[in-house]
Parts: C-alpha cells; structure tokens; sequence
C-alpha cells in the first residue's frame, strides 16, 4: 500500500522555444514486501518505507531542427520498521535500487535532407550508486555509472533507418548483486552494443 503525494509546474517560455517542468514526490509505502537472504535461508517481511524526491526536465529550442535537452531526478528513499516486529534489522537502511540522483543531457537534430529527413543525436546519463538488497551489503551495491548514447538516421515518408549505439564507451559495470552461501552472483549490464534498424508506419 502506498500513499503518494505530488506537486510541480509545467511550463513553456521563450515563444514556446523552451519548456521546464518541475515536481516533487512523497510515496509513503506500508506493508511493502522485502526478501533478504542469510544463511541459505530466505526471509521476507513487510517494511513501511519513505520515498521522497525532486524531478525536473527541460527542453530548449535553440534554432530550428535543433533541441537541447537535460532531466534529472534526486531521490531519498528509507525503511522504517518492520510490522509487528520492534528494532527491525533494516530500518533505517536505504530502500534497494533507489540512487540519491540521476542526470541526462542529451541533444537531437532533425534536419530536411532531399525527401526526408536526415535524424541524429547523443545523450550522457550519470547515476549515483544504489543498494540491490535491502540488508545495504557490498556485495548488492552497485557503483555510479556514466553512460554515453548516440543514434543516427533518415526518415523518409513511412520508413525510418536507424543506426543507434549504447554504452558506446565500453564501461563494464553491473545492476545487482547478492550473497547466497558460498556464491555471490553480480548480473552484468551489456557492453557497448549497436544496433540497425529498419521501420515502416502503418
């Protein structure tokens, strides 16, 4: 169960040129579900839990075919006690796979290209390090990453060719982790990968 509460603006200035939208958020959870592992032996327990943060997003036109872009989100995100259970073990401990903040800029242009139109565009993204469990252990935390995309194409009529690229600089990281007895599995993120693509609209 949760209680969520929001409140932001959005907003569009400089002859509609840019846009700003801003919100901030309470998910006031109770009875949310946790599974931790110790021993070999798997316990759940339902936690209350308090999840607060700011987003915002902007987009700016600069001249036409041309939109520069950022989003961002900082979060905090805490357990309280277990129910039923007085000094739970992980009250007070960070709520798994939630990250203090998260940042992308980005840019995309769209320019007239014969018939068509030739498309291309690159964003940054930055991620602070989260917890994968509930217990904050180093073996389920999962490090800050920075992570660069890119993407080139034309469009013309109904089709679209896309030559898209992620993680084009080859970071090694991963997204989770636990301990389980003697094995403490990390689940790899995929290296740098490419993709082409050919799309109709119907």
């Amino acid at each position: 169960k949760v209680k969520a509460y929001e409140i932001g603006f959005k907003s569009d200035f400089f002859d509609r040129k840019a846009r700003l939208n801003v919100s901030a958020f309470i998910n006031d959870y109770s009875s949310i579900q946790q599974q931790n592992q110790a021993g070999g032996v798997f316990t759940t327990l339902n936690y209350s839990a308090k999840h607060k943060g700011i987003e915002a997003e902007l987009n700016v036109r600069p001249v036409h075919g041309l939109t520069l872009w950022a989003n961002g989100v900082y979060n905090d995100g805490v357990y309280g006690d277990a129910v039923g259970i007085e000094n739970a073990a992980y009250a007070g401990n960070d709520m798994i796979n939630v990250f203090k903040y998260q940042a992308t800029i980005g840019a995309d242009l769209d320019l007239p290209l014969g018939n068509g139109n030739f498309i291309m565009g690159a964003n940054y993204n930055m991620r602070a390090d989260y917890f994968s469990t509930i217990d904050n252990n180093a073996m389920g935390h999962v490090p800050s990453t920075q992570l660069l995309a890119a993407y080139i194409g034309y469009e013309i009529n109904d089709w679209s060719l896309r030559l898209s690229g992620k993680n084009l600089t080859n970071e090694i990281y991963y997204t989770t982790g636990f301990g389980f007895d003697h094995v403490n599995p990390r689940m790899m993120a995929d290296p740098r990968t490419w993709r082409l693509s050919l799309s109709k609209k119907f």
